[in-house]
C-alpha cells in the first residue's frame, strides 16, 4: 500500500467510492463537505490517502491548509461543525492505518514547510490512544460532545420532566415546523439576520460567518445529509438551524430569538430533529459540544438524557512555536479563522516558552 496526496476537485470520484465504504461515515467526512472547506476563502484542501493494491482509498486524513506571513497550518478539519482525523473504511486495519498516516503526515509537513498541524477527532470513536502514541501531540484540549442514543431508547424515555412540561407548552402555541433540504439565501438571510444576530448580539458571542451556510446549503443541498429547519409563529420565523445526516444527526447552530425562547421554539425544534432522526434510522443523535460543563446550554442537553464522550483539539508543533505565541492572539485568530492553532492557555503561559 502506498500513500498519496489527493486534491480538490480532480479526486472526487476516489473520494466518493471511499466514504460509500467507510465505516461511520459522518456528513462532515463526505465529498460535499470537503467541498464547503475546500470553497472557504483562503483554504487550500488536500487529503493523505492510503491507497490499497487496486488503488482505492483504504484510509484518508482530510486537511485545510492556511499560509501567510505569520506561518503555514494544516488542520484536520477547519470550519465550525467539522470533524476530521484519520477516516477509515470497513476493511481497514486501525492500527496499522492510524500509525502510518499519522508518521506519514508529519514527515508530509516537514517536507512542505509546515509549522504546526492541528486535528480535531471524530466522535464515536475510540481511537485516542493510537493519536497519543502515533501523532505523539504537544497540545490538546478536550471538548466533551453529547448525544442520544435513539437505537435502544424513544427519546420520550429519556428526557426529564422539565423538558416535558416546556414541550408541552411550546405544542399549545401554534409554531409550525419547517424543513427544507434546498434553501433559498433569502431563507437562510431570513434566519441570520431575525434569529442569530439577535442571540449573538444578546449572548455577546462570536457570531458565525454567513458565508458558512451559504456553502452548506449550496454543496450539500438535495443530498439527503442535510436540513435547514426553522419555525415559524405565524409568519415571523423564532427558531432555526442545520441538521446532517451521516450515521448520527448533529443539531448544529440551532438558535432561537427572544420571542422563540418564550414561546419553546427550541424544545420543539430539537424534539422535532429527533423525531426526524427517527424516521431515518439513524441511531445516534449528536447535540455536539458546549463552551463548559457549567454552561447552559451543557446542562440544557442534559435534560434530555444526553451521553458524553470526548472528542480532542491536538496540536502537533512542526517548527517553533514562539512563531505564533509571539503575534497577539487576536490577529491569531484573524489569519487563521476558524482554525484551532493553540490551546489559549498558551498564549497566557507563553512567558515561559
Amino acid at each position: 500500500m502506498k500513500t498519496v496526496i489527493i486534491r480538490y476537485p480532480d479526486d472526487e470520484i476516489k473520494y466518493r467510492r471511499f466514504y460509500q465504504n467507510m465505516t461511520i461515515p459522518l456528513a462532515q467526512h463526505s465529498w460535499e463537505w470537503q467541498c464547503v472547506i475546500a470553497n472557504w476563502p483562503t483554504i487550500e484542501w488536500s487529503a493523505l490517502a492510503l491507497l490499497d493494491c487496486v488503488g482505492e482509498i483504504e484510509a484518508c486524513i482530510p486537511f485545510g491548509c492556511i499560509s501567510n506571513s505569520i506561518g503555514k497550518i494544516i488542520m484536520s478539519s477547519p470550519l465550525p461543525a467539522s470533524y476530521g482525523g484519520v477516516l477509515l473504511s470497513k476493511k481497514a486495519n486501525p492500527e496499522h492505518c492510524y500509525k502510518r498516516l499519522l508518521t506519514e503526515l508529519i514527515e508530509y509537513a516537514k517536507k512542505n514547510g509546515i509549522d504546526l498541524i492541528s486535528i480535531f477527532t471524530s466522535p464515536f470513536r475510540e481511537d485516542y490512544h493510537m493519536y497519543k502514541e502515533y501523532f505523539m501531540h504537544d497540545y490538546e484540549l478536550l471538548k466533551t460532545y453529547q448525544y442520544i442514543d435513539i437505537n435502544k431508547n424513544e427519546v420520550e424515555n429519556l428526557m426529564n420532566r422539565n423538558i416535558k412540561r416546556n414541550l408541552k407548552k411550546s405544542l399549545q402555541n401554534n409554531l409550525i415546523f419547517f424543513q427544507t433540504q434546498n434553501p433559498s439565501k433569502d431563507l437562510i438571510d431570513e434566519w441570520y439576520n431575525k434569529v442569530v444576530l439577535p442571540r449573538f448580539y444578546n449572548k455577546g458571542a462570536n457570531i458565525p460567518d454567513i458565508k458558512l451556510f451559504y456553502l452548506i446549503a449550496s454543496y450539500l443541498k438535495d443530498s439527503g445529509m442535510f436540513k435547514f429547519s426553522y419555525i415559524r409563529k405565524n409568519k415571523e420565523m423564532v427558531s432555526g438551524g442545520v441538521n446532517l445526516y451521516g450515521w448520527s444527526e448533529d443539531i448544529y447552530l440551532r438558535v432561537s430569538n427572544q420571542n422563540g425562547l418564550e414561546l419553546g421554539a427550541g424544545v420543539l425544534f430539537d424534539y422535532l430533529s429527533i423525531k426526524d432522526g427517527e424516521y431515518s434510522n439513524i441511531s445516534y443523535i449528536n447535540f455536539q459540544s458546549s463552551p463548559t460543563r457549567d454552561s447552559t446550554s451543557f446542562k440544557y442537553k442534559q435534560q434530555w438524557g444526553c451521553q458524553e464522550n470526548p472528542c480532542y483539539y491536538l496540536v502537533k508543533v512542526i517548527t517553533d512555536v514562539r512563531k505564533f505565541t509571539k503575534i497577539n492572539i487576536d490577529m491569531i485568530l484573524k489569519q487563521f479563522p476558524y482554525f484551532f492553532v493553540l490551546p489559549y492557555d498558551v498564549w497566557n503561559n507563553s512567558n515561559s516558552i
